[in-house]
């Protein structure tokens, strides 16, 4: 959800169209229905074990992600040009 976000961070800074504007909400918002389906809805959430689920998310997943898109966005535009949307777009 957090990748998705920041992808679509444009909504509030460029209209492109209804169509892609409605897609990328409605994206936004399904993928945030499933996570909550998934954690707090039952019966799903009963197959969901939380101490099953060590997979340490923000060290391996999100920090790494982070630092790429880091590097990526200052190899491609420098400094001079660093812009925050760009750079969460990236990630």
């Amino acid at each position: 959800l957090c990748v998705f976000v920041t992808r679509y961070l444009d909504l509030f800074t460029t209209f492109y169209s209804i169509y892609n504007s409605l897609m990328k909400v409605l994206y936004i918002v399904m993928t945030a229905s499933i996570i909550y389906t998934i954690k707090f809805q039952e019966p799903i959430k009963t197959t969901f074990d939380k101490s099953q689920d060590s997979f340490l998310h923000w060290q391996f997943a999100v920090a790494p992600c982070v630092a790429l898109a880091l590097v990526t966005h200052l190899i491609g535009s420098g400094f001079t040009n660093f812009d925050i949307m760009e750079l969460l777009w990236t990630f």
